[in-house]
């Protein structure tokens, strides 16, 4: 069974830092952490692409 995790509070100027590897292409994934430090998963360039997809689909 997976879990779905849902962020209460994001931190946008992290976020936006903590992606830039993607876009430049540096690194091919970005870890995701909780509130602790722990590594909870990671974020690949396509799933931003589909983020934005799903969100646009659902503004719609």
């Amino acid at each position: 069974m997976s879990e779905v995790w849902v962020a209460r509070k994001i931190d946008y100027e992290k976020l936006i830092k903590a992606l830039e590897p993607l876009r430049s292409g540096a690194a091919p994934a970005v870890g995701v952490v909780d509130a602790g430090g722990r590594l909870v998963g990671y974020v690949i360039i396509e799933n931003i692409g589909e983020l934005m997809l799903l969100r646009s689909a659902v503004a719609s």
